[in-house]
């Protein structure tokens, strides 16, 4: 079979030269996938900075999508403000790669970036590989109390020059509406919770949907277990990116309550750091420090680093507001770190309340603190925890079972092209 994926990731490519971090999962599931003997050819269309020649290594074809030439001075700013989201020249190119390639079929990684366009190009049989979906997402987009304004002043110097805190929630916005009209001309989608089946079944009544299951970063199918370590400070980590509705409120707000009631502990904030915009956004408006109430925002780690971490962790906890599978919980779980999460979108696809971690309403400081103590106070759940979640991930995750979900839908699919 000849399988053209599309993708905003480089995946492998260039990796000796410009190495990767974030969205590493797509350059894992690569790896199990060109080495298939069902796939004779696979190549990744993706959008690039500066490349626009395709490159042959092995069975892979890479074709990167070069971004246009940002604009400079006034005309930037003009730029930031109108958002063209014409990509004629990409879309091009992007036509001319169908062409080369000859697929048989087509997988599309995500359904809310301009690449989705390609179901309205080819008749050939294409897959859109869900990794969250952008209306439900921008329902719950700003935490309570958080408004527009609020957005706005932010950062007034980006404001007025097109590219802050509002302009991006303006961006999400476009983006879900045309995902929307994407989803109408999708017949076939890929996704791995209830939740991404039930609404892309609802979007899109006619679709066709195959259940495979996600690929993680290699680093965390070979480390350590996570071992229950007795101490007196609780450690808790959260992995955040700088969204709105990936609930940094909840983590302060929680925080507060943790520390109002003389519990010891540190809560540590992977992917955010002092100059993230959210993080400004919240200390302004809670009128604090994320330091004051005992969160250490660490940035943006390895996934080698994130493994450390993980392991010196007593709880780790999610507190998005609305997620499909999110890979930071993915990753803990496989690890086997007891977690608490918000039960929200796909999330109870992957933690059963009670039996491999907790499950709390979203935006519920009190119930989420209380969760925090009563777990971290009782080791022999703690551990019974960590043993049925670990379990679990394996064989979710496991990759033969993911590469055999994946041949079988090729199949179908491919076959349909030759009909």
């Amino acid at each position: 079979m000849r399988v053209l994926w599309i993708t905003e990731s480089p995946s492998k490519y260039k990796a000796e030269k410009t190495g990767y971090n974030g969205r590493g999962w797509i350059a894992s599931l690569q790896s199990i996938i060109e080495t298939s003997p069902e796939i004779n050819q696979l190549g990744i269309a993706f959008s690039h900075s500066t490349d626009s020649s395709k490159l042959q290594e092995g069975n892979v074809t890479y074709y990167p999508i070069k971004k246009p030439e940002p604009k400079k001075g006034v005309s930037w700013v003009i730029n930031n403000w109108m958002k063209n989201t014409i990509h004629e020249n990409e879309i091009i190119h992007l036509k001319e790669i169908i062409r080369d390639f000859k697929p048989d079929l087509i997988q599309i990684f995500g359904t809310e970036s301009w690449l989705t366009c390609v179901v309205e190009l080819t008749d050939i049989p294409t897959v859109a590989h869900i990794q969250g979906i952008l209306q439900p997402y921008i329902n719950i987009y700003l935490p309570v109390g958080i408004t527009n304004y609020d957005l706005m002043k932010s950062n007034w110097a980006r404001f007025v020059k097109g590219y802050g805190a509002w302009h991006d929630k303006i961006d999400f916005e476009k983006s879900g509406s045309k995902e929307y009209e994407y989803f109408k001309h999708i017949s076939f989608f890929m996704g791995r919770t209830d939740w991404d089946k039930s609404i892309s079944a609802f979007l899109s009544p006619s679709s066709v949907y195959f259940h495979v299951d996600e690929v993680l970063r290699d680093a965390f199918y070979t480390a350590p277990q996570w071992k229950y370590l007795k101490t007196k400070k609780i450690i808790i980590t959260s992995t955040l990116s700088d969204s709105p509705y990936k609930g940094l409120d909840l983590v302060i707000k929680t925080a507060r309550l943790l520390l109002k009631e003389g519990i010891d502990f540190k809560w540590r904030i992977i992917g955010l750091n002092d100059y993230s915009t959210n993080v400004q956004i919240l200390e302004t408006k809670f009128k604090l420090k994320c330091q004051s109430v005992n969160i250490d925002l660490l940035g943006v780690k390895k996934a080698e680093e994130i493994i450390d971490l993980l392991l010196e962790t007593t709880i780790f906890v999610h507190t998005s507001y609305i997620d499909n599978s999110p890979n930071s919980l993915c990753e803990a779980l496989l690890i086997g770190v007891p977690a608490i999460s918000t039960n929200v979108g796909g999330i109870s696809s992957l933690v059963n309340d009670g039996i491999d971690g907790l499950l709390i309403p979203s935006n519920d400081p009190y119930l989420l603190a209380s969760k925090i103590t009563q777990l971290t106070n009782d080791e022999k759940y703690m551990i019974s925890i960590s043993k049925q979640a670990r379990d679990k991930a394996q064989k979710r995750h496991s990759k033969e079972d993911v590469q055999s979900q994946l041949i079988d839908t090729y199949k179908y699919l491919s076959q349909l092209n030759k009909k």
